[in-house]
């Protein structure tokens, strides 16, 4: 968020576990929609974009505790039937449909470093789910209907390490971002080398008809593509 700094901007990202929103949103992002290729990142975004709104800090991380250390489905934890009135009739569905499954965050139970400061300004700023669009990356730009000043597109080189196709990617996403928006590109560092060098190489090409820098923090390599 640093290097974003995504204040009064509106803002695509990756679903994910909803950390990504939700640290947007912290950091004072205007809009916030997500999108992912998995339905069930929708439904753990509402999950906890429902906790956000019905418990406090310390309920917050007791809740996702409980979920992470269930035995059953997140319907059998003991703060789910207040969590449950702020849940979309979508998400309820679904977690019926589910029910007596072990469903779970995964990695995204870990409580992100998130003070009770962050948290009350979180609280004020997520009323309501967040947009989300159902789509696999390669055909997100279909699914858009308005521009954006920023994109988040975390770890997509993870799984998609075919350079052309992500040039292709950006050339496709950059006709929904505002003039001096900005695509982020994030590698971390369990990547190997060979997808390393596909993000260079990808930056090449790039560099014919947009601004785009690397950079690396001791935690992440990224690549920030501007629109001109």
């Amino acid at each position: 968020m640093e290097v974003l700094k995504p204040r009064g901007k509106s803002v695509l990202t990756v679903a994910a576990s909803g950390d990504q929103a939700f640290f947007y949103k912290i950091n004072g992002a205007s809009h916030v929609d997500t999108f992912d290729i998995s339905y069930c990142a929708q439904v753990m975004m509402n999950v906890k974009t429902a906790a956000v709104q019905t418990l406090d800090y310390t309920g917050y991380k007791e809740f996702l505790k409980s979920i992470k250390s269930a035995n059953t489905d997140i319907m059998s934890v003991p703060k789910f039937p207040k969590v449950s009135v702020a849940l979309s009739q979508d998400a309820k569905r679904f977690l019926n449909a589910v029910r007596g499954q072990k469903y779970r965050l995964g990695s995204g139970t870990n409580f992100n470093p998130m003070t009770a400061a962050q948290y009350k300004k979180l609280r004020a700023g997520v009323n309501a789910p967040f947009n989300f669009i159902w789509s696999d990356v390669m055909g997100l730009s279909g699914h858009l209907t308005q521009k954006y000043d920023q994109m988040y597109m975390s770890n997509i080189f993870q799984y998609n390490c075919d350079k052309d196709k992500n040039v292709r990617l950006i050339q496709d996403l950059l006709p929904f971002l505002n003039d001096g928006g900005e695509i982020m590109l994030c590698v971390t560092p369990f990547f190997r080398s060979f997808e390393l060098d596909v993000m260079r190489n990808v930056a090449k090409d790039l560099e014919k008809f947009v601004q785009i820098r690397l950079e690396a923090t001791r935690h992440q390599q990224y690549a920030i593509v501007k629109k001109l």
